[in-house]
């Protein structure tokens, strides 16, 4: 007999919003190097880290399916996610998880390369998308063969406009709470060729479209563009939202994080983990990391950071397990994010998340933070194995 999931289908998915205190998010931030010791991370109660949690279902139809949440980002009314691994389409759903629009269809637009196959063999896929606060479009950066194509759609799915760019350009950008947006480009030249070191990052400061202000190339034996054996950190690692208008950045393989303002750059933290879990400094290059053999290794690598008040969730990659930490920035505790129990905060449900992707849990991160809250989300089908299916047949809503 087949298997019935009563509760959501096998590939709906249900965004939690982990929220703070907003006395909380003030902390004076300054320079600190932190040593942090994995093996002795805590666990604790969902009540123990954040002050409320909220479940978000996602409307599940025919049309708003999809496999995997490879990028979220959250507007004032919108969820915006992309899936690029197995339905290759962006979704767009309300803040109360009713599904909107799907962009898919780009007949007469652009090659249609979208399909249920993930990585299409001719490299035209979705790469990323961001998110424009001022003109209020979606950017959708399409590699296509050779030419790097950025698509601009409305929140309706209306392509508006297409520029095409150079290939080998790889782009994030961040939204600040004064309107200016943080673009981050990192440049590889020769990576597709022979996979040596030809890059740099740098920061420009946009406010409508105007570049007011640029950085210089930034911790270039990080480029940005890191994909090997299958890895692609393009999801982990890059600028992260902090509080009004600072920023976040960290870099693969780099054990520095950045602060970012429209007006300056430096170093906000350094982190220093047991010498068995650094990187080797033999790595520490395109061409050699790309044959490193990553799973055979306990090595830690230290990428995306999110930053509430004054906790640090570090997003460490451990392709064993427990690489998620969270840092207390006041009395230097850390806790392990796959230890945290449910508690009456988080309606007995576990907080654990799939955040990059299939539908089976994995402690894997967070996808963003608001300065407020911290974003996760796992399949729907999680519920039904935490309460039973007996007890799943019987739930109609999720608190929130």
């Amino acid at each position: 007999m087949k298997e019935r999931n009563y509760l959501y289908p096998k590939l709906i998915f249900i965004l939690l919003i982990l929220q703070f205190e907003t006395t909380f998010t003030s902390y004076a931030q300054k320079s600190q190097t932190i040593r942090i010791a994995p093996e002795a991370a805590r666990g604790g109660q969902v009540s123990d880290i954040f002050d409320s949690v909220s479940f978000i279902p996602l409307e599940s139809t025919k049309e708003s399916e999809f496999g995997e949440i490879n990028q979220l980002i959250v507007t004032d009314k919108y969820y915006i996610i992309l899936d690029n691994r197995t339905t290759n389409c962006i979704l767009i759903f309300n803040k109360d998880g009713k599904f909107q629009t799907k962009i898919s269809d780009w007949k007469g637009h652009a090659p249609n390369f979208l399909s249920n196959k993930p990585y299409i063999s001719d490299g035209k896929w979705i790469n990323y998308i961001s998110y424009d606060n001022q003109n209020h479009v979606i950017e959708v950066k399409l590699y296509q063969n050779k030419d790097s194509t950025t698509y601009e759609f409305d929140l309706n799915g209306k392509l508006i406009k297409k520029i095409k760019k150079t290939w080998g350009e790889s782009d994030q950008w961040l939204n600040l709470k004064n309107n200016d947006r943080i673009h981050l480009h990192s440049i590889s030249k020769t990576y597709f060729k022979d996979k040596t070191i030809d890059a740099f990052n740098q920061i420009d400061i946009i406010n409508h479209d105007s570049t007011i202000n640029s950085f210089w190339p930034i911790d270039t034996a990080y480029p940005l563009i890191y994909n090997y054996s299958g890895q692609n950190y393009m999801a982990n690692y890059g600028l992260t939202f902090y509080k009004d208008t600072v920023a976040l950045l960290s870099f693969p393989g780099s054990y520095d994080v950045y602060e970012v303002t429209p007006n300056a750059i430096e170093k906000r933290y350094k982190f220093i983990f047991p010498e068995n879990l650094y990187l080797q400094d033999s790595l520490r290059s395109i061409k050699a990391f790309s044959k490193y053999k990553i799973y055979k290794h306990p090595h830690i690598f230290s990428t995306k950071t999110i930053q509430v008040g004054y906790l640090l969730f570090i997003r460490a990659f451990d392709v064993r397990e427990n690489d998620t930490y969270i840092y207390n920035l006041l009395n230097g505790s850390i806790t392990n994010f796959s230890k945290i129990e449910p508690d009456k905060t988080s309606y007995f449900l576990k907080i654990c998340d799939a955040s990059e992707g299939g539908v089976n849990y994995s402690n894997k991160g967070f996808y963003l933070s608001d300065g407020k809250s911290i974003y996760t989300a796992y399949p729907g089908k999680y519920l039904s194995q935490q309460f039973g299916e007996e007890i799943a047949k019987s739930i109609k809503t999720i608190p929130r």
